[in-house]
């Protein structure tokens, strides 16, 4: 529970001004299309990294 609530604390205290910072030199239509590259690029390691699970026959 302690690392999910320092993940939080963290994104905020880094998050909020780095978005700000951010937001200041790129349009907003440019964060989403770099959010979702790098949506698809998680997705892309995911599948390739996650192993494989068989299915059990009963």
């Amino acid at each position: 529970m302690a690392k999910v609530t320092t993940g939080f604390t963290i994104s905020l205290a880094f998050g909020v001004p780095i978005g700000t910072l951010t937001a200041a030199y790129i349009d907003w239509h440019y964060i989403y299309l770099i959010i979702a590259g790098l949506t698809l690029i998680n997705l892309l390691l995911l599948n390739r990294l996650v192993p494989k699970l068989e299915a059990e026959n009963k």
